[in-house]
């Protein structure tokens, strides 16, 4: 089952804004987009998700893949290589000593969207048709993570996550 914080992600990564009222109800825009298993999750976890929100807005904002008291994520290109810290991994199409900016959190977001399998369904991009958008959003994001084309790739998952809100 999917948490509060990853089910605020996923649902972001749709397009939807989530925010919570002076009353302190939740406000959901447009609801129209979420699909019902996320709807039903999002019904059953309304007290958390409105308490993610308001964490958010404090500046408390954990990643629940995040381990507590770890200051940095690993690098990818070391984590599958067999590469030690002290070597620079040789990758082909990865630019050595280049360096690249994390995702932007609306991205983060589609991935996250993508790693549940929410996007699970046919994509209609700018360079032609994916039959599973989250199989591509996925393949886009390890490719960036790997430095590998990176302008590119960020180009490519922001047209994804174009497609996604359509």
């Amino acid at each position: 089952m999917i948490g509060a914080a990853g089910l605020v992600d996923t649902l972001e990564g749709l397009g939807v804004s989530l925010t919570v009222t002076a009353e302190g109800k939740l406000s959901v825009e447009p609801a129209s987009v979420i699909p019902s298993e996320l709807m039903g999750l999002l019904k059953e976890q309304k007290q958390e998700v409105i308490g993610c929100i308001h964490a958010r807005a404090g500046g408390q904002n954990k990643t629940p893949e995040t381990p507590e008291g770890s200051a940095s994520t690993p690098n990818p290109a070391r984590c599958f290589s067999g590469v030690s810290p002290d070597q620079t991994p040789v990758t082909p199409g990865v630019v050595a000593g280049a360096s690249f900016a994390p995702l932007p959190r609306p991205l983060v977001a589609l991935v996250q969207a993508a790693k549940v399998n929410s996007l699970n369904r046919p994509g209609f991009l700018p360079s032609g048709i994916v039959p599973n958008l989250s199989e591509y959003v996925l393949t886009c994001a390890a490719l960036y993570a790997c430095n590998f084309d990176a302008p590119r790739q960020l180009a490519d998952l922001w047209a994804a996550r174009a497609a996604a809100a359509s």
